[in-house]
């Protein structure tokens, strides 16, 4: 009888993700079908536990895939969240603790374990200040996200262009991106 009580919960569970999973593909095909060619959507979207702001136009979307959906309990979902969130706590002593870890993949990944593990981001900020590299090469991303490429990105000989050559890796996918990159790696290699 247990069994085929579990059985029966496990076909519901199965068909009711399988709705879902439905529902939200057909959400988004009615979404993109009424988004008007001349309109704009800003959107969020996480992007390693970080949210990110974008204004897309109706041509920016790829028509011929469906969103990456996630269907499952609440239950499921945390559980997995917690898994990560347990594993990047006991990576931490071992990464803080590396000597040849540059300061600037410490701080980051100090940044994201205290987000995952709930903080917000002022107080993540008083914790692990960004230093001026930092600043700069976020100033940097925000250029190219413009569509401008930095001319000064050179000019400062104590820049530290490991710092730049990471964070301009997050910048949105462009011409110049793809530029400032190839020179960046061409100096880290002289250097």
């Amino acid at each position: 009888m247990q069994s085929n009580a579990n059985q029966l919960i496990g076909k519901e569970s199965e068909i009711r993700n399988w709705f879902w999973s439905e529902f939200y593909k057909q959400w988004f095909r009615g979404y993109l079908e009424n988004f008007k060619e001349a309109n704009e959507k800003f959107i969020l979207l996480s992007d390693n536990f970080q949210w990110k702001g974008m204004t897309l136009k109706k041509d920016q979307f790829l028509l011929g895939q469906s969103p990456y959906i996630m269907v499952g309990s609440t239950d499921y979902i945390n559980a997995m969240n917690n898994k990560d969130k347990e594993y990047l706590n006991m990576l931490y002593p071992q990464i803080i603790a590396d000597p040849e870890m540059p300061v600037v993949c410490k701080n980051i990944f100090k940044r994201l374990v205290y987000k995952v593990n709930g903080l917000q981001d002022n107080i993540i900020n008083s914790f692990t200040k960004y230093d001026p590299n930092e600043l700069q090469a976020i100033e940097y991303v925000n250029m190219l996200n413009l569509g401008h490429k930095p001319t000064s990105i050179f000019s400062n000989p104590n820049a530290d262009l490991f710092t730049y050559w990471l964070y301009i890796q997050k910048a949105d996918d462009s011409k110049e991106k793809d530029e400032v990159l190839g020179l960046l790696n061409q100096a880290l290699i002289k250097l």
